[in-house]
């Protein structure tokens, strides 16, 4: 698999750690998560109001399950936040650069009303991608 950051500085370059779009190439398995919350094996919110705790469980939810695929966080190539307050982002934006160190997904963000859980700050969804074993 061939993985390869699209940057046209022309049009809207980033500001953030993210990349505008990933291209990716050769055989390979592609994973596409629901959306995943700050929510413990019993569905307890984790971090109740507290975004830095809820972004961080939030990612950790994510490698999980990516694992269970055979994937890592390494393997992600677009995830989609849905903040509550729009003014999280910057902190969003900070753990998520520390946790997918520096493995850039496309990314994008939308601000909503409310969560299932009314503690609950974010919810995000992912795509990633891991080669097919040609056997």
């Amino acid at each position: 698999m061939k993985r390869e950051i699209v940057l046209n500085p022309d049009v809207m370059p980033p500001k953030g750690p993210y990349a505008q779009a990933i291209k990716v190439s050769g055989n390979h398995t592609t994973i596409y998560t629901g959306t995943i919350a700050s929510l413990d094996k019993q569905w307890n919110v984790v971090g109740a109001n507290d975004i830095r705790l809820q972004t961080r469980q939030t990612i950790e939810n994510l490698k999980g399950i990516l694992e269970a695929a055979g994937a890592s966080l390494a393997d992600v190539i677009s995830t989609t936040w849905y903040l509550t307050r729009i003014e999280d982002m910057p902190v969003v934006a900070e753990i998520r650069n520390e946790l997918f160190q520096g493995n850039m997904p496309a990314s994008g963000t939308i601000p909503i009303n409310g969560l299932f859980y009314p503690e609950l700050l974010l919810e995000m969804s992912a795509i990633a991608v891991i080669p097919t074993r040609n056997e």
